[in-house]
């Protein structure tokens, strides 16, 4: 994993193939369209793969907006903007 903070935002729009300026702190899947169940676990796993990391089964739970997974990662010392 590079120490290259990455634009967490950026990463988000990629997986649910949106415009990453459709997407705030406080987007979730109730606001945002396309973000279902299957979306939200490819989202894990692509955050799992991109930054060599295991969620527990609460951390995924947690990660009920743009904002919390935001936070869920610095918290681990990842480097997100």
């Amino acid at each position: 994993m590079s120490d290259t903070p990455r634009n967490l935002v950026a990463v988000i729009a990629e997986v649910l193939e949106i415009p990453a300026a459709d997407l705030a702190d406080s987007s979730s899947p109730e606001s945002v369209s396309g973000w279902d169940s299957a979306k939200s676990m490819e989202l894990v796993v692509y955050l799992e793969d991109l930054f060599e990391l295991q969620f527990s089964a609460d951390e995924i739970a947690a990660m009920s907006s743009v904002g919390q997974i935001r936070k869920l990662l610095i918290a681990k010392g990842l480097p997100v903007l």
